[in-house]
């Protein structure tokens, strides 16, 4: 928690921070390898400086220094001289940082060339093991890599994917994906890479990591992304909620019954449709029998049913806080999926927990129940 605070440090200007647990990186940009070493040299006083004030050290043999260049602006025989605690940071041509190896160019051959290794002697082992159950599980392989090897693959793709159009990455991340497919597909070793993901029903790496980037920059970065001519807008989706965040005391549960309607009190029913490309929402409200409240609201053609059924509810919910707190209100829906999504604790959709918030100041004054017809 305490070095959470050094991200308020006033360092120069070009100079940025970047912190995952105790690992600290300073980056320091300039177009002259004298304005590296000036920015460097200022930076790392003020972070000594926070370090004494909290009681904090920062290891010396740990440290290290990559220059990162493009073109041979900056030369390893002659790269710039940084001083830590009086000593000059020793220059290495790599390092790992959370899982990645970083090169001074960017590459990331080093990266790849370690993943191969792995990849293809992960792959070796697991069709030792997996030979034995592939007649009885013929996609057993299929699952494995797309849930194990895939995804290792592609780790550390928020790193590398602003360089995904390049030719040699392209083509380095289909060479990764071979041993694997081949492994899948039972091929000959002569079969072309090219073909490969077709045979085992697969996307080619590089497509499937601009996939995963894409998905990245835009719920996790939150910046529009542009698919050839498609705009997909961070807006248009919803974030997930961090659980860890919500009291276990407010993680509530509301559960539901299934009956029919009686014709006595307050009884609502909402509903949510798509027909014809249209979605929307509504609500009918009946009084003893007798309908004294009547909205319907027209959403976004992208919206599915099951949001359609929550944003119905939703309005009943406004409906319902505008009632005077007398009468038993019963709240009837066909949507069995939003029903249960209320009664667990353990869902992160945003627009649950926003129903469940209503649902329990409404509860705080008056009595209601939901029920699925």
């Amino acid at each position: 928690m305490v070095l959470d605070t050094i991200f308020a440090l006033q360092i120069p200007v070009g100079c940025t921070l970047q912190a995952f647990a105790d690992d600290v990186i300073l980056i320091v940009k300039g177009s002259l390898k004298s304005d590296l070493e000036e920015r460097g040299a200022q930076a790392i006083d003020k972070l000594f400086k926070f370090a004494a004030l909290h009681k904090l050290r920062f290891s010396l043999s740990k440290s290290v220094l990559m220059p990162v260049t493009f073109g041979g602006r900056l030369s390893m025989l002659d790269p710039p001289r940084v001083q830590l605690q009086g000593q000059v940071l020793p220059v290495q041509k790599s390092f790992r940082y959370l899982g990645v190896w970083w090169d001074g160019g960017l590459t990331f051959t080093d990266h790849f060339n370690r993943v191969r290794r792995r990849v293809d002697l992960l792959s070796y082992r697991l069709s030792v093991v997996a030979d034995r159950f592939n007649s009885k599980h013929t996609h057993l392989f299929l699952h494995i890599y797309r849930a194990a090897i895939e995804p290792f693959l592609l780790y550390g793709h928020g790193a590398r994917g602003h360089r995904l159009h390049l030719k040699k990455i392209q083509n380095t991340l289909n060479s990764l994906q071979r041993r694997p497919l081949i492994k899948l597909t039972r091929t000959y070793r002569t079969v072309s890479t090219v073909a490969l993901p077709v045979l085992a029903g697969v996307l080619p790496l590089d497509l499937k990591a601009n996939v995963v980037f894409k998905r990245f920059q835009l719920l996790i970065l939150k910046e529009e992304v542009q698919v050839d001519s498609v705009i997909f807008r961070p807006q248009d989706y919803k974030d997930r909620v961090d659980l860890t965040d919500i009291h276990p005391t407010k993680r509530w549960s509301f559960p539901f019954t299934c009956r029919d309607p009686t014709g006595d009190d307050i009884e609502i029913f909402t509903d949510g449709s798509k027909i014809d490309g249209s979605v929307g929402s509504s609500v009918v409200v009946f009084y003893h029998g007798v309908m004294i409240y009547f909205v319907e609201h027209r959403i976004s053609d992208f919206a599915s049913v099951y949001q359609a059924e929550a944003h119905g509810l939703a309005l009943a919910l406004a409906f319902i806080l505008t009632l005077q707190p007398w009468d038993v209100i019963r709240i009837y829906t066909d949507s069995l999926s939003l029903l249960q999504a209320l009664s667990t604790v353990g869902t992160r959709d945003p627009v649950i927990w926003q129903l469940k918030e209503k649902i329990c100041t409404i509860l705080c004054c008056r009595p209601i129940s939901l029920h699925w017809v």
